[in-house]
């Protein structure tokens, strides 16, 4: 369960792209020669200008494109949209709903060109065969079809309306019709967003830990379905869809199973089963802080302001190779708020945020390199769709900078939380950047399932 944690310690890879020039051959064209005038003889007098030569091919339609490879292109896992513009190409690739730029030129019967991610560029290659494009990167291979537009059938004219107004007659009572029956929470159901319904209450059992109530009170059965995206340095992005599904209580904590979505055989597989959520964030008093004051500030949101109580912690340890860490970290508590509880990931620190915390600010120092934490609720009413179902989420905001002797690593996520949402995770970014290397993941709530609760609601 550890990629589903909301973390922002991402290690980083290192990354030298030498981007290369791709320069196309130019394509010359024969020039065209008019037949010479015919000789006078016996007959009419010739006219002015010859005829066109009966033979000869016709002039290319200004309005239609003639160039094999603009157009649209669909496979499984990829779709390219190509224009020409003055003897090059541009367009985009998607897959998914995420799309990347790109640049190309032709050469001969196949096309050279690079795609941007992430502020990187990676090189393609396609060739076509009739309505077949090979787009070809990092030595992997995609079939795409040439889409076929469909031809516009014009509609014909209306004829216009007369400005007298027809002879309404007598009023006519509307028929009575039954009511529509009210939305369920049903995620698959069809078009047409859901208006947003409280939890339904269930009885919730003793646990451990308070991370497993961001489940458990949704029963067993209950689900999410994540779509996530993890882009690392001078690679392809990967695009994951993922399913968890509650277990129920297992030895006193929610037991979560994990599945992964196969693009090929269309199925769901087991990856894990009986995993717990969470499974190493702990309160900051079990991870050897010490409290040592405690204070009132205020905090302004958009919705008003916040009265909290702060209290600041400390920790000193020695690393494995013998050198002190110092850690301070201030953490904001409000009575008045309540978010699903979360995890924070410092280094070699994974906290535990309870329902209260509206802020952690943090600073640290080890051997000479030196780090600082704020990372804060910003709103408790940012409203999204999940699937067709409208939810009212809590959004926290945080950047992580860190100086290593000099070098700056620098961190940025958000955390997206709702209690409408088993597990209470809407959707989660990070980012962390060292020099030109970025890491970036983010997932995103597609669908969910209240299970045990949902049945108690109908």
């Amino acid at each position: 369960m550890n990629s589903f944690r909301i973390a922002i310690a991402i290690p980083l890879l290192a990354i030298l792209l030498a981007p290369v020039a791709l320069v196309a051959p130019a394509i010359a064209a024969d020039d065209a020669k008019a037949d010479p005038p015919a000789a006078p003889g016996p007959g009419p007098a010739p006219a002015d200008k010859p005829p066109p030569n009966p033979f000869a091919p016709k002039p290319p339609n200004p309005f239609t494109s003639t160039d094999i490879f603009a157009g649209t292109f669909v496979g499984d896992e990829m779709t390219i949209k190509l224009t020409k513009t003055d003897g090059s190409y541009t367009g985009e690739l998607l897959r998914g709903d995420t799309a990347f730029p790109l640049t190309a030129k032709r050469d001969d019967k196949s096309l050279k060109g690079t795609f941007r991610f992430s502020g990187f560029d990676y090189e393609f290659t396609a060739s076509l065969d009739g309505d077949t494009l090979t787009v070809t990167t990092d030595n992997k291979p995609f079939v795409l079809k040439r889409q076929v537009v469909k031809p516009v059938v014009p509609v014909p004219a209306v004829p216009p309306v007369s400005p007298v107004k027809p002879d309404p007659g007598p009023p006519v009572t509307p028929p009575v019709t039954a009511p529509l029956p009210v939305p369920t929470h049903d995620p698959e159901r069809g078009p047409g967003e859901e208006p947003e319904e409280a939890a339904v209450p269930v009885k919730l059992p003793t646990v451990k830990r308070p991370q497993d109530l961001a489940w458990l009170r949704f029963g067993t059965g209950a689900s999410v379905t994540f779509d996530m995206t993890i882009a690392l340095p001078n690679e392809i992005p990967a695009i994951l869809r993922q399913k968890l599904t509650c277990e129920g209580l297992i030895e006193g904590m929610a037991g979560v199973e994990l599945r992964q979505w196969n693009a090929d055989a269309r199925t769901w597989e087991l990856s894990e089963r009986q995993q717990v959520w969470l499974p190493k964030a702990k309160a900051i008093d079990e991870l050897g802080f010490t409290k040592k004051a405690t204070r009132s500030e205020t905090m302004q949101l958009d919705t008003g302001v916040l009265r909290c109580e702060v209290t600041t912690y400390t920790r000193q340890v020695k690393t494995s190779d013998n050198k002190s860490s110092e850690m301070e970290v201030e953490i904001w508590r409000c009575s008045t708020i309540d978010v699903p509880t979360q995890e924070l990931t410092l280094p070699e620190v994974f906290l535990l945020l309870t329902s209260d915390v509206a802020r952690v600010t943090a600073t640290m120092e080890q051997g000479g390199n030196k780090g600082t934490l704020d990372f804060k609720l910003t709103t408790t009413s940012h409203r999204v769709v999940v699937n067709r179902k409208s939810v009212t989420c809590a959004v926290y905001k945080g950047a992580l900078d860190i100086d290593l002797a000099g070098e700056k690593v620098q961190g940025r996520y958000e955390h997206w939380l709702s209690h409408a949402i088993p597990g209470g995770v809407v959707m989660g970014y990070e980012s962390a950047q060292r020099g030109l290397a970025v890491m970036e993941r983010r997932r995103q709530a597609v669908a969910f399932s209240a299970g045990a609760a949902e049945k108690a609601g109908k």
